[in-house]
């Protein structure tokens, strides 16, 4: 008798277990990088904005000094590499530097490097497709 309900007391242990890990609300994703130009060159700094279609977690890429950027998605305050996987609206945003200006050479708003209809997903015109792998996504604005 004493055996049987150690035996019981560990199956259903281990079944929580096996439940608790079950409820996780981490989206899969699928891992994106790219490279972002404007009239054939390289934008050098800026941010590529995913928003999914559906009510996932968007996802941003940092644009670098060669256009390239790869995206992240936080998820419970972590950066998780990738973006969710399915169709998105793009938006990006690029503006000029203004670190080495005076104070008095800068404008309220930096003025942007690329046209403002990049700036909104509703205007940019611009989708991604993420699938659960590895994928090149490059954006050639004009």
């Amino acid at each position: 008798m004493f055996s049987k309900n150690i035996v019981t007391g560990l199956f259903l242990a281990s079944l929580l277990s096996g439940l608790i890990g079950c409820g996780s609300d981490i989206p899969p994703l699928g891992k994106v990088e790219g490279v972002v130009t404007y009239n054939g060159k390289a934008l050098k700094n800026g941010n590529v904005i995913f928003q999914p279609v559906g009510n996932l977690p968007s996802a941003v890429g940092i644009i670098d000094a060669n256009g390239k950027y790869i995206m992240k998605t936080r998820i419970n305050d972590v950066d998780r590499e990738g973006a969710p996987i399915g169709e998105h609206r793009v938006m990006i945003v690029s503006i000029q530097e203004v670190r080495n200006r005076l104070p008095e050479d800068r404008s309220p708003l930096p003025p942007p490097n690329i046209p403002t209809k990049y700036n909104d997903v509703s205007e940019s015109g611009l989708t991604a497709k993420v699938e659960g792998k590895l994928n090149t996504i490059n954006f050639d604005l004009k």
